[in-house]
């Protein structure tokens, strides 16, 4: 599956929404944003890539609240429902390397306290993206169709209206990118014609 290099890019963060990175305490999590307005959306940067820190240098602190995306997952094995998020697996390996996981997304992404140190490590098996915003649970995702025609206007409307930000997507395209709220993910499987829904699956094509 091709991933485009603007994935590296989301050091600017989405929407031009900053990328004041969280690494304050997390024990209390904020109330959800559940808005569905796409210029609500939030996904902050890619903080290691192919060897080294894709910002230039290491996050300042200890710890910090990241979002952790978890590569080869095929939706079209098995049914959806046992697809729904992360695996024991995946839980296992946030706590093996000193993580506490916040929040579980309805894809194998979990939002987890890490230490800073933790991450080169993390980045071996994941990829891991720092959050801009806690109360804002987004995701970004490829969506694959079964049929033979391609991306359209159509598809792309589908998307806003569920929430979500088309990042690479034009009509002649057959996998768009989107950034998408995570409660919006159910829904974009049910979209027709949609065979699976992909997590980022490897920072070196970035």
């Amino acid at each position: 599956m091709r991933w485009p290099s603007w994935i590296a890019q989301v050091a600017t963060c989405l929407l031009l929404a900053g990328c004041r990175l969280l690494s304050g305490p997390a024990d209390d999590l904020p109330e959800p944003d559940l808005s569905l307005d796409p210029a609500r959306v939030r996904i902050g940067p890619l903080l290691w890539s192919c060897g080294g820190w894709s910002l230039g240098r290491r996050p300042p602190g200890q710890e910090r609240t990241v979002d952790v995306y978890f590569p080869n997952y095929v939706e079209t094995d098995q049914p959806l429902g046992d697809f729904a998020g992360p695996k024991a697996a995946n839980r296992y390996l946030i706590r093996r390397f000193g993580g506490t996981i916040l929040w579980s997304f309805n894809v194998p992404v979990v939002r987890a306290r890490v230490p800073i140190d933790s991450i080169p490590l993390l980045s071996q098996s994941a990829l891991v993206f720092g959050v801009p915003e806690l109360s804002r649970y987004d995701v970004l995702v490829g969506v694959e169709y079964r049929r033979s025609a391609p991306f359209g206007v159509a598809d792309s409307l589908a998307f806003v209206r569920l929430g979500a930000v088309v990042i690479d997507g034009v009509a002649g395209d057959l996998i768009p990118f989107i950034a998408v709220p995570n409660r919006s993910v159910p829904a974009i499987r049910r979209l027709t014609g949609v065979a699976t829904v992909h997590v980022v699956s490897s920072s070196c094509l970035f």
